[in-house]
């Protein structure tokens, strides 16, 4: 009867410790799917380096490991998924769209390439400021043509000024001897007696000024015209860099936005990651402790066992 008592506890732990061998068995692919996890997380750890690294570069402009094997890898991956993608798909419809309309391919100019998409940024970088710079010194030289073309003609129109002054000056007393000649003549016109012969040297002192202000005034002109077509040349100057420089901001606008789209993506995928491995990490630490558990069972069975045996 005591035997038949010690075999039923028996039977219930060989029951019991069956079980848990099936249960163990089960647990295996359970194991075996943490150490992927384990070695996915040192996959991750690696990229988030990777990551960092690339993200330093980009912010300090550093692209020298841009052929590096890890980054190669990664740029690989994420062409791959921009290939994969819904805008890729657009873009594929959108342009054979545009080729069955017009008979021919997308502009060269149009077409997106990253393969060299860092040093593409970084010489619209360097285009964009050294337009900046070279706006800026015709902006200045601008400014000083049009100060020193004012200083100038202000000082033309002073000389002027005083030249026909002068001018009016000797001018005028030649009038009035002029005027009292001419009513001298008309006064011995209407009486009938001798008629004074005008002098020629007042008629080619007349036509000496009249060219002399004739001379000057041509040259004025001629200054004023040069002037004026300089200053269009440096207005046209300026419109065109003025084109130049908002392209190559409106360019520089749209890869920074690429990069900061491929950022984005690389940093939703690094979130997933760090969500899965959170609840692999859940998972293992109960799988652990229930294996303890399991570990504590087994032995307290086969020490029951063995004092069952002796």
């Amino acid at each position: 009867m005591e035997k038949v008592e010690e075999s039923s506890p028996l039977t219930q732990l060989k029951g019991e410790l069956n079980e848990l061998t099936d249960r163990e068995k089960q647990l295996e692919p359970v194991l075996q799917l943490y150490e992927e996890v384990i070695e996915l997380r040192r996959e991750a750890e690696a990229l988030k380096e990777d990551e960092d690294r690339a993200v330093r570069q980009v912010a300090t402009g550093d692209v020298s490991s841009l052929y590096d094997g890890d980054v190669e890898r990664v740029v690989g991956e994420l062409e791959a998924a921009v290939e994969n993608s819904y805008l890729q798909a657009c873009w594929t419809k959108e342009r054979q769209r545009y080729t069955a309309k017009n008979g021919t391919d997308l502009p060269e100019w149009w077409r997106v390439n990253l393969a060299d998409l860092m040093p593409r940024l970084q010489d619209a970088k360097r285009l964009f400021e050294r337009s900046n710079g070279t706006a800026r010194d015709l902006y200045r030289s601008h400014e000083a043509k049009v100060n020193a073309n004012t200083d100038a003609r202000d000082k033309v129109k002073a000389e002027m000024l005083d030249g026909l002054k002068e001018e009016f000056v000797t001018v005028k007393g030649e009038r009035e001897r002029l005027q009292q000649i001419f009513k001298e003549q008309r006064f011995h016109l209407r009486r009938g007696t001798h008629v004074k012969q005008l002098p020629f040297t007042v008629q080619k002192q007349m036509e000496v000024l009249e060219d002399r202000v004739n001379e000057r005034q041509n040259k004025l002109v001629h200054e004023q015209r040069t002037l004026v077509d300089e200053i269009a040349d440096i207005r046209k100057d300026i419109e065109h860099l003025k084109r130049c420089s908002t392209d190559h901001q409106r360019l520089s606008l749209v890869q920074m936005g690429e990069l900061k789209k491929v950022h984005s993506d690389a940093v939703s995928k690094r979130t997933a990651m760090a969500l899965v491995l959170e609840g692999y990490e859940l998972e293992n630490a109960e799988l652990s402790s229930l294996r303890r558990e399991l570990q504590y069972v087994l032995h307290y069975t086969r020490v029951r066992e063995r004092a069952n045996g002796n």
